[in-house]
């Protein structure tokens, strides 16, 4: 089942200047844009301090803002309170 977004994101081919230049961040943080930092990409300003929050929060390992057990809660509550398939 494939459903397009509610909300348009940001393409590669489409993301130019300081979008392009937040993606390459954004992989450099987390080796992926997620579709989130894409959507988010529509007001770069914002998006310049929401990337390394996010990787923050879904890096693992000693400096992770959240523990492994709590983020997973956390996304699977999220998934089924939008009726996600995650």
């Amino acid at each position: 089942m494939n459903v397009p977004p509610r909300v348009p994101i940001v393409q590669d081919d489409s993301a130019t200047g300081e979008v392009d230049s937040i993606f390459r961040g954004a992989e450099d943080l987390l080796a992926f844009v997620s579709n989130f930092a894409r959507t988010a990409a529509y007001v770069p300003s914002v998006t310049r301090w929401l990337i390394p929050m996010i990787a923050s929060i879904q890096r693992g390992g000693s400096d992770a803002a959240l523990d492994l057990r709590i983020k997973e809660l956390v996304i699977l509550r999220t998934s089924t309170r939008n009726r996600c398939f995650f």
